[in-house]
């Protein structure tokens, strides 16, 4: 079905298959909407009330599912699925959005909200039952998750000025969050292996994290209040964790983590720091650490092997 009450709107509709459905609904000035769906049971809505914006959804397989609404100015949404049941959400409100989700496998599933101006959003996933939500609400922000196994699940939210987080999961049972509330913030996360879980909360001004994972039921939690503060974390390995805290009105805090072997643990806590730094290193197994800092020029290396 197909629904036009505006100026130039533009809907073409091609469906191949059995039980499929699409629903184009626009009003506004120049919006466009492509649906292309190959198999059966396949469904899409795409909704657009605003002014030059673009929706497309490309649909190969069975029982996948697309949903989209814009209601804004120069939005784009982009939305390729090719496999068995899996379902994609994009809302955009606001100045020139852009998202894109492809999906390759079976029971993935994606949602994307967007607000305000200029934010991206782009998913990849492939394998099966592997999930992503982001959610941004500020000025351009940046996110990006890439999935490939089984069960791995993202969840982005920032809301900010120019806010970037990049996720990359390979393997089955991954677990990400990350939360961001500033300027200037950026969170990478890689988990390579099964069941590893990364948390990263930052608000402030520059703050910057980064977590790499490397095997099985690894853990890692970040938290950030500041300005400038930075953390890494490095883990090759199984069953290790690792816990940082900067706090305060950071000038230049710097927490990194690096952990080969198996079941090593390490915290970190730094408060009211002023040039304050932490180094950890843990080789083997079964290694304990707890380093706490609160002052001025704080220093503290700690290497167990």
């Amino acid at each position: 079905d197909v629904w036009q009450s505006g100026y130039k709107e533009s809907a073409k509709v091609y469906q191949e298959g059995n039980y499929n459905s699409s629903v184009v609904d626009q009003s506004g000035y120049k919006n466009k909407a492509r649906v292309k769906q190959i198999g059966n049971g396949n469904s899409s809505e795409i909704d657009q009330y605003g002014v030059e914006e673009s929706a497309s959804v490309r649909q190969k397989g069975n029982k996948n599912s697309s949903k989209i609404a814009q209601n804004g100015k120069y939005s784009d949404a982009d939305v390729r699925q090719r496999g068995y049941e899996n379902t994609s959400g994009i809302v955009q409100t606001g100045y020139a959005q852009d998202a894109d989700v492809i999906q390759k496998g079976r029971k993935n599933s994606s949602h994307i909200d967007q607000s305000h101006t200029q934010n991206t959003a782009l998913v990849k996933q492939y394998g099966k039952n592997n999930s992503s939500d982001i959610t941004q609400k500020g000025y351009k922000e940046d996110a990006t998750v890439y999935q490939e196994g089984h069960y791995n699940s993202s969840t982005i939210g920032q809301a900010g000025v120019k806010n970037t987080a990049d996720v990359a999961q390979y393997g089955d049972g991954n677990k990400s969050s990350i939360h961001q509330s500033g300027k200037y913030e950026t969170a990478y996360v890689e988990q390579y292996g099964n069941h590893n879980k990364s948390s990263i909360d930052q608000s402030g001004i520059s703050n910057k994290a980064a977590v790499s994972q490397y095997g099985n039921y690894n853990y890692s939690d970040i938290y950030q209040s500041g300005v400038k503060n930075a953390a890494y974390v490095y883990q090759y390995g199984n069953g290790n964790g690792s816990h940082i805290t900067q706090d305060g009105s950071a000038a230049l805090s710097l927490a990194d983590v690096y952990q080969e072997g198996n079941n090593n643990y390490g915290s970190i806590l730094q408060t009211n720091s002023l040039l304050n730094a932490t180094i950890l290193t843990q080789i083997g197994n079964g290694h304990v650490s707890s380093t706490v800092q609160s002052g001025i020029g704080n220093v503290a290396t700690i290497n167990q092997f």
